[in-house]
């Protein structure tokens, strides 16, 4: 950064807050961040089938698998179109 003239504080730190109840699906989106599939225009969304075996390590109940893939889907899109707009 100091040879192009910047430092630290020219980057102000970004705090975001996330609910308790979000924690949980929040920790399992950014155990996903190695399963991305690529297309030729870059990332095209989240391989799905790590989502099973994340969800037993975390002990996510089979009651509430299909919010937290919705939770997950969310995020995804959130995320694929920050990638897009950079």
């Amino acid at each position: 950064m100091a040879r192009f003239g910047l430092r630290p504080e020219d980057f102000p730190e970004q705090h975001f807050g996330i609910w308790p109840e979000n924690w949980q699906v929040f920790d399992i989106f950014l155990s996903m961040q190695t399963q991305w599939r690529m297309g030729m225009n870059g990332p095209t969304g989240l391989d799905y089938s790590a989502l099973e075996s994340l969800f037993r390590m975390n002990g996510v109940k089979r009651k509430q698998q299909r919010d937290h893939l919705e939770a997950v889907q969310i995020m995804e899109r959130a995320a694929l179109k920050a990638m897009a707009d950079q």
